[in-house]
C-alpha cells in the first residue's frame, strides 16, 4: 500500500498511531481465532484485510497450509501460460483467465477439479493434490504435468 497516512493522534479509530507514518492494528485468523497484532504506513485499512493479513501470518497449521495453496495456485496459473507456451497449445487470453478463475475456485474449496476440453484433442485438467498444491495438466495426445 502506499503512504497515504499523516500523522494523527494516538486515538485514531480502529488503530493506534505508532509514529513514523505506522499504525498499530489487530486482526483475527480465520482458522484458529489467534489475533495477531498487525503495522500498516496507513490507517486505512479495512478491518477484512487486517483479518486476512492475520491468517497469513499465522503459524497455525490451517494458515499454514491455505498459505501454501495460496502459493501453489500462483504456481498453476503460471503453469499455464508456461505450458500453452512451450507446447504451442495456444489457446487464447481468456481460456487463460478462465483457467485462473478455477484455479482460484479450487484453492478456495468451491470446486474439487476442472476440466476443459478445448477440441478433440486437447484438454485441461485442473485438480487439487493433497492438501496445498495444484496440479495443471495438458493432454495433447501426451500428457505433460507440472506440480505447483
Amino acid at each position: 500500500m502506499g503512504k497515504i497516512a499523516e500523522k494523527r493522534p494516538a486515538d485514531i479509530k480502529d488503530g493506534t498511531f505508532l509514529g513514523k507514518d505506522m499504525y498499530n492494528k489487530t486482526g483475527t485468523c480465520k482458522y484458529c481465532g489467534q489475533m495477531r497484532a498487525m503495522t500498516y504506513v496507513t490507517d486505512f485499512v479495512s478491518q477484512e484485510q487486517v483479518d486476512i493479513d492475520a491468517t497469513r501470518t499465522c503459524t497455525c497449521k490451517e494458515a499454514i497450509d491455505h498459505a501454501r495453496l495460496e502459493e501453489s495456485a500462483e504456481k498453476a496459473k503460471n503453469n499455464i501460460r508456461l505450458l500453452n507456451k512451450q507446447l504451442r497449445i495456444c489457446f487464447s487470453e481468456a481460456i487463460e483467465k478462465q483457467c485462473d478463475g478455477l484455479i482460484d475456485l479450487i484453492a478456495a474449496g468451491d470446486v474439487k477439479s476442472a476440466t476443459i476440453k478445448l477440441d478433440e484433442i486437447k484438454t485441461i485438467y485442473i485438480k487439487k493434490k493433497g492438501d496445498s498444491k495444484i496440479n495443471v495438466s495438458i493432454r495433447k495426445n501426451t500428457k505433460w504435468d507440472l506440480d505447483s
